[in-house]
């Protein structure tokens, strides 16, 4: 079964779980000081909010590793609306509860995910130690300090947006778009997006219209739609093609 990679950034599965475990770590702590701090990455959201949404992201997960499918809309409600008594504490039972659902598996053994290319576990320690790593400096910042980004995870970030703004699974805006490119660069990584009038082409490859350029995971907050300290040059219209359109959440 492949595991998607466009430059060949994936990790291990021992890796995947270690950044998870050690950016949960740093979420919870930051998230401790202060539940109410507004978030500024994520607009009229709390930290609590932020805590919210991860529990459900891991408690979904959960859920379809048990059923072998995505749940029904109703049932899904009926778990994701029960309140904890501890947020904290939830939030990391269900990150662990996940992790020993996913170790009843091989690691390429097939599952349900939201990518028809890549239907293997590996699929969700990526995506869950990358969506743990941007929440967390979405929660650090709301309270002031921000811890660095692991340079290996956030490029291997970087490589599955890349893959998810390619792939048939997300609807693509297609108006203006003629073949204009933007080259994400943090050295030697470079990745090429090509708005095609049909799709958009993501390739490991140099020279565009437009360049993105910076440390990892300041590229890849910046393709997740969050405020990144990245040197923008270029074709202006090709940077807002992937301004309005690389925005993950």
């Amino acid at each position: 079964m492949a595991l998607r990679s466009i430059a060949g950034t994936r990790l291990s599965r021992a890796q995947y779980l270690d950044h998870w475990r050690q950016e949960l770590d740093l979420l919870l702590a930051a998230a401790a000081t202060d539940l109410s701090a507004a978030v500024p990455s994520c607009p009229g959201w709390t930290v609590a909010d932020v805590l919210h949404h991860l529990r459900n992201v891991f408690q979904h997960k959960t859920v379809v590793l048990e059923l072998g499918a995505f749940p029904e809309e109703e049932l899904w409600r009926v778990i994701a609306d029960q309140v904890p008594a501890d947020l904290l504490d939830d939030v990391a039972w269900w990150s662990d509860e996940l992790q020993r659902q996913l170790s009843h598996h091989g690691y390429e053994d097939h599952t349900c995910t939201f990518m028809a290319e890549d239907q293997s576990i590996a699929f969700w320690y990526r995506r869950m130690a990358l969506e743990v790593l941007v929440h967390r400096v979405d929660v650090e910042r709301a309270i002031g300090v921000v811890s660095p980004m692991p340079a290996a995870l956030s490029i291997d970030g970087i490589d599955e947006l890349c893959w998810f703004m390619s792939s048939e699974a997300f609807e693509h805006a297609q108006q203006g778009w003629a073949g204009q490119s933007v080259a994400l660069e943090s050295a030697p990584w470079c990745w090429r997006l090509t708005f095609t009038p049909r799709s958009v082409l993501a390739e490991a490859a140099h020279g565009a219209d437009a360049r993105i350029s910076g440390e990892p995971g300041e590229v890849l907050l910046k393709l997740s739609g969050r405020t990144a300290e990245v040197h923008c040059g270029g074709d202006r219209g090709a940077l807002d093609l992937l301004e309005a359109y690389a925005v993950f959440e």
